[in-house]
């Protein structure tokens, strides 16, 4: 059956580029809430509608292929969904996966929706390199549209436009050709160190972290849609992270005893305040850090107040102390390889979560305290912002004392930063008026269909189990 899905599939494509007859674009697509040539997709299905740009006389029946269907994993490629059962909600194990899918557009131009996701394993290398072609029973192609499957790669394997794209977003973010006068990535040091207490040595380690990450990752996205937050897997050898056009070659590597970049690489002038990036990482990312391997954690017992503490001490914080320098003081963010750290945490929870099928925000064993501080009793020895209903500083913007959540003191070196340029942007998903809860962070990937996915994911961090796919 498959085989015969496939021959049909090969056969429309094989008519629609034979088609003389030129048609024009006379179907329109949206993906999510945006028009699909400005959409980003990820693994896990999003709503999506098409109909045609004007009346007909007649519904029309056209079939929805990504193409090129190839194993060429240098491009994007995506999937569509269709229900397997209209009685049951819309959590991702109730729907089934197809190459191609069949829609009957109504004559009077209404909106039809349907699922679309990236294929797993065939994420974008480039913007708009996933092409969706839409031909109709006669296999003459009436739409063609572009979009992108975005998703956080392994540094290891970026390409070299992968690397320009990343290095050089941060480096207008930081503003880095104007001595970072109008930098707003220098807020990113200023309020990880003060909200250490908040978001360090408690079980809101890893959802806080998910949050910064994705701040930052919004706001480069602001300069380029298309870049993506790489992750570090500082538990293995790497060879090409840690080079003069990438992340810079290791401080104890170079003959002048500070990190090397390429002549033409921005971030030599790279610096917080008064610091310069050289000089302030002297450790070595080459070689594989001694921590826990990630496999250990993944598969570990399958409780959260375990995995956080598993992940923060005995995985994480060694990556940071390896390199010493920034990244081994609350200030770390100052150096970017901070984010690359972090994605690699992250992604560690992420390939537990899919392990243990853990992203309900209700299940202890996915999070755990639940509630809110107040609703606790409002303990001393325990900030706001760890309990699954607390809101996250600096979100909410809730400095009162009495939180014991952060500490806006100790940042003289960071002297022309005033206090009241501590600011910080709403993540993308949440509306101005709102701030996320530590829930929020949980189900990433709107796993269970209840909560909108936070629009990221990890290259090899599937939207399902290998057993529940088709």
């Amino acid at each position: 059956m498959k085989m015969i899905k496939i021959k049909r599939i090969i056969w429309l494509l094989f008519l629609s580029f034979l088609s003389v007859t030129t048609h024009g674009q006379t179907v329109d697509m949206i993906i999510g809430e945006k028009h699909a040539e400005k959409a980003h997709l990820c693994w896990n299905p999003i709503a999506a509608r098409i109909a045609l740009t004007e009346p007909k006389s007649a519904d029309v029946k056209v079939t929805l292929i990504s193409s090129p269907r190839t194993d060429d994993r240098n491009n994007g490629q995506v999937i569509f969904f269709e229900k397997k059962d209209t009685d049951k909600d819309a959590a991702r194990k109730n729907f089934s996966s197809s190459k191609s899918i069949e829609i009957v557009l109504p004559k009077n131009g209404d909106w039809v929706e349907f699922l679309v996701a990236g294929d797993f394993g065939y994420p974008s290398t480039n913007p708009n390199d996933v092409k969706i072609i839409v031909v109709n029973e006669g296999g003459v192609e009436i739409g063609v549209f572009n979009t992108s499957v975005r998703v956080r790669k392994n540094a290891e394997k970026l390409t070299p436009e992968e690397w320009h794209r990343f290095i050089n977003t941060l480096a207008i973010l930081h503003d880095v050709n104007n001595d970072s006068i109008k930098s707003k990535y220098v807020k990113y040091p200023v309020v990880h160190n003060a909200a250490w207490n908040m978001a360090h040595g408690g079980a809101a380690f890893l959802p806080w972290h998910r949050a910064f990450l994705l701040a930052l990752e919004r706001e480069m996205q602001m300069i380029d849609s298309f870049v993506t937050i790489p992750y570090w897997k500082f538990d293995e050898d790497s060879n090409n992270i840690f080079t003069s056009t990438a992340m810079g070659i290791p401080a104890n590597e170079s003959l002048e005893g500070k990190i090397e970049f390429s002549a033409n690489h921005p971030w030599q002038n790279w610096r917080i305040g008064a610091s310069k990036l050289v000089d302030n990482r002297p450790g070595n990312g080459s070689r594989a850090v001694g921590v826990i391997p990630e496999d250990s954690i993944i598969n570990a017992n399958g409780q959260y107040s375990i995995l956080w503490s598993n992940v923060e001490r005995s995985h994480h914080g060694d990556a940071h102390n390896a390199l010493n320098g920034w990244l081994a003081r609350g200030i770390s963010p100052s150096d970017p390889v901070f984010f690359l750290i972090h994605a690699q945490v992250d992604r560690v929870w992420a390939k537990w979560q899919l392990t243990n099928l853990l992203f309900d925000p209700l299940d202890s064993k996915a999070y755990a305290p639940l509630g809110t501080w107040e609703a606790s009793g409002r303990p001393v020895n325990r900030p706001k912002g760890h309990w699954s209903n607390d809101s996250m500083w600096p979100w909410d913007g809730d400095e009162s004392h009495e939180t014991q959540r952060f500490s806006l003191h100790d940042l003289d070196w960071l002297g022309h930063l005033e206090e009241d340029r501590i600011e910080f942007p709403i993540i993308s998903g949440f509306e101005p008026s709102l701030f996320p809860l530590v829930s929020d962070m949980i189900d990433y990937i709107s796993y269970h269909g209840k909560n909108k996915s936070l629009g990221y994911c990890y290259d090899d961090v599937n939207f399902r189990k290998e057993k529940d796919n088709d």
